[in-house]
């Protein structure tokens, strides 16, 4: 696969001192949906600005297709679809407005465009608010505006922050389905940023792990997992009436946390055949009301490194 953006040792403090990115290197092959994930204040938005030519790095450099992104690069606006986590650009034109003058803005011809236009309408169902200006509509609303803005004119890369926000499950799934389509018809390069790890592992092929300004992980989500965690892990839930303690499983058997009627027990991947055969055979059918073996999550994966980065914050104050 081939890059078509990569950051290189970027570093981007603010006047106050803050370091929002501290010395960030990654890359995004052509067509794939790459993940950039981390709690609120993590840098990813900082990052996302530097990509799209609107903060200058301190340090440091951002090629796009080996072009390097400088404030104000009209060929590169017109290349790249941008959807940042608040639409102000957009508050004072109605919905249709806003989807025809971004379209043209990228190129279109009037009559592709005023095409275009009506198809993002009806793909986000935004027919009744369509020619409402976008500051006076709902929030969900006006996400669907700005996701429709970001789309028009066919850019190959798609920046979204936070795309689902104020956004119902019906219409999360339409918004999924539509970046996938456009990743299999089109080609189109897609850059998620989000705090949302149980929705960003339907989606991301790879990503990187933000936290206080710096990529902690980086790769496949299987990638990332086996090498921060390798554990398997058994969850069960027992009916009532029956006590866990009466299985009486040797000491060495990890009991992982206890809730109630609710037992996980997590061990490392190549015990793991071994031991979750020895305890189902503990366990009398007729006791459970619940089971599952499962691999580590994106959200385990995610709140690890979390506590982590507070833990080395901690440390280092």
């Amino acid at each position: 696969m081939t890059s078509i953006l990569r950051v290189e040792d970027v570093t981007k403090a603010y006047d106050n001192g803050f370091v929002a990115n501290d010395g960030i290197s990654l890359s995004v092959e052509e067509g794939e949906v790459f993940g950039l994930l981390g709690p609120n204040g993590a840098g990813k938005t900082t990052l996302v600005s530097q990509i799209m030519g609107l903060l200058r790095p301190d340090s440091g450099q951002i090629l796009y297709r080996d072009r390097m992104v400088s404030i104000g690069d009209q060929a590169l606006k017109r290349r790249m679809g941008y959807l940042s986590q608040r639409s102000f650009a957009l508050l004072d034109f109605t919905v249709r407005e806003a989807i025809l003058f971004t379209g043209r803005l990228r190129g279109l011809t009037s009559k592709a465009a005023m095409r275009q236009c009506s198809e993002l309408i009806e793909l986000f169902s935004l027919e009744s608010c369509a020619d409402r200006v976008v500051v006076q509509l709902s929030g969900g609303q006006q996400r669907l505006a700005s996701l429709a803005s970001a789309l028009a004119g066919t850019p190959e890369t798609l920046i979204l922050d936070e795309p689902t926000n104020d956004l119902d499950p019906e219409m999360r799934a339409r918004v999924w389905a539509t970046l996938r389509e456009r990743r299999r018809s089109q080609g189109t390069t897609v850059v998620l940023v989000t705090h949302n790890p149980l929705e960003a592992e339907q989606v991301i092929e790879r990503l990187g792990i933000l936290m206080t300004g710096r990529l902690i992980a980086f790769g496949s989500p299987g990638q990332i997992k086996s090498n921060m965690d390798d554990r398997v892990r058994l969850e069960m839930s027992f009916r009532d009436g029956f006590t866990f303690d009466a299985l009486a499983l040797p000491a060495w058997i990890p009991v992982t946390s206890r809730s109630g009627n609710r037992v996980v027990l997590a061990v490392g991947r190549e015990r793991a055949q071994p031991i979750i055969a020895q305890v189902l055979d503990l366990i009398p059918l007729a006791s459970l009301d619940d089971f599952r073996i499962l691999t580590p999550t994106l959200e385990d994966i995610y709140l690890q490194a979390a506590a982590g980065a507070a833990v080395t914050m901690e440390r280092a104050s």
